[in-house]
C-alpha cells in the first residue's frame, strides 16, 4: 500500500502509522519521514505545531515496539524535519507578506493611474469641445469673408459699370 492511498482522517492516519511503525525499522521510516510530515501538515490544515505534536505522539505510542536508540534517532530526525518545516513556513509567510505589500503598492498605482486617466478623459473632452467651437468659428468666418468679398466685388462691378 502506498503512503498516500489511505484516507486522511485521524483514525486512518493512526492506523496507517501504527502499521508502518510495527512493520519497519526506524531507518526505513526515516526515508518516508518527509511524506509523513507532509501528510500530517496537510491533514492538520497547514498547522505545523499540530503536525509536530501528531508526529511525536505517533512516535511515542508506536515507538514502544522499537528499541530506544532507533526511537531516539527517529525523534531527532523528526525534530530536524519539523524545524525545517517551520523555517520554510516562516519563509513562505515572509514572502506572502512581501507579495501582499507589492499587491497593495500595485493597487495604489492602479488607483492613481485610474484617476489620471479620468482627468485625461475630461481634458480630452474639453479639447474636443474647443476644436468643435474653433471649426464652427472658422466656418462662420469663412462664410462672412465670402459675403464681404462678394459685396466688395459687386460694389466694384457697379462702379465699373457706372
Amino acid at each position: 500500500m502506498k503512503l498516500t492511498d489511505a484516507k486522511n482522517t485521524k483514525e486512518g492516519l493512526t492506523e496507517r502509522f501504527g502499521r508502518l511503525f510495527r512493520k519497519h525499522k526506524a531507518g526505513e521510516i526515516l526515508k518516508h519521514l518527509p511524506a509523513i510530515a507532509a501528510i500530517l501538515v496537510d491533514v492538520g490544515g497547514l498547522n505545523v505545531p499540530g503536525a509536530a505534536k501528531g508526529i511525536f505522539g505517533l512516535i511515542r505510542s508506536f515507538g514502544k515496539a522499537t528499541p530506544n536508540d532507533e526511537r531516539e534517532e527517529l525523534e531527532e530526525s523528526v525534530g530536524r524535519l519539523l524545524v525545517a518545516i517551520v523555517a520554510t513556513q516562516k519563509q513562505l509567510s515572509d514572502r506572502c507578506n512581501t507579495l501582499e505589500a507589492e499587491n497593495a503598492s500595485i493597487r495604489s498605482e492602479l488607483a492613481r493611474g485610474s484617476q489620471e486617466l479620468t482627468l485625461l478623459r475630461f481634458d480630452l473632452q474639453a479639447a474636443k469641445a474647443a476644436v468643435e467651437f474653433l471649426e464652427k468659428r472658422n466656418t462662420y468666418l469663412g462664410w462672412g469673408l465670402l459675403v464681404v468679398g462678394l459685396l466688395a466685388l459687386s460694389e466694384l462691378a457697379r462702379r465699373l459699370v457706372h
